[in-house]
């Protein structure tokens, strides 16, 4: 059985796994649409 302690920091390691993960994900994206010639944050960049 896992103490109040350890579940607490477990519940934080996992957060941070998932946080790792989703910026890894956001990065990868970010890098996907330069290469397609978009421009996160640049409204003129975006196809029509």
């Amino acid at each position: 059985m896992t103490t109040e302690t350890e579940a607490v920091a477990q519940q934080a390691d996992a957060f941070m796994a998932g946080k790792r993960k989703a910026d890894d994900t956001a990065f990868m994206l970010t890098r996907v649409l330069a290469e397609m010639g978009i421009n996160v944050g640049e409204r003129d960049s975006w196809p029509r």
